[in-house]
């Protein structure tokens, strides 16, 4: 249970990382079916 733990808040933090990456770079490269951009 003691490795559990850590495991899990590295996960979760990795995946708001790769969340905060691919919103900027669709921000900033390319828009997923929207015509205004």
């Amino acid at each position: 249970m003691l490795v559990v733990v850590p495991l899990s808040l590295l996960i979760l933090i990795f995946l708001l990382v790769i969340n905060m990456i691919s919103e900027s770079s669709l921000e900033d490269n390319t828009c997923m079916s929207e015509e205004e951009c």
